[in-house]
């Protein structure tokens, strides 16, 4: 699950509106708003969203899924410089 669904989902387990959560982080409604949408924000604002929501933003499916596209990454180096001696 992306952040922003992430803070999303969590927002509406607590029957928080955005603006509900946006008055307990000192921030707008709007950007609230933008951050559910594109799981984007900056840094301290994101970690201050998570600590208010009880959440941990950490994704342990996008660790493993950048690991894995890293290795087949690698791969493919290996596989072309094989081919080219």
């Amino acid at each position: 699950m992306d952040i922003g669904k992430k803070i999303k989902v969590a927002r509406a387990e607590k029957g928080w509106t955005q603006q509900d959560l946006a008055d307990k982080v000192n921030r707008t409604r709007s950007l609230i708003g933008n951050i559910e949408q594109s799981g984007k924000g900056n840094p301290e604002t994101l970690q201050e969203i998570a600590a208010v929501l009880g959440i941990d933003l950490s994704d342990p499916s996008a660790k493993k899924s950048l690991r894995l596209k890293n290795c087949k990454k690698k791969m493919r180096l290996l596989k072309r410089s094989c081919l080219i001696k």
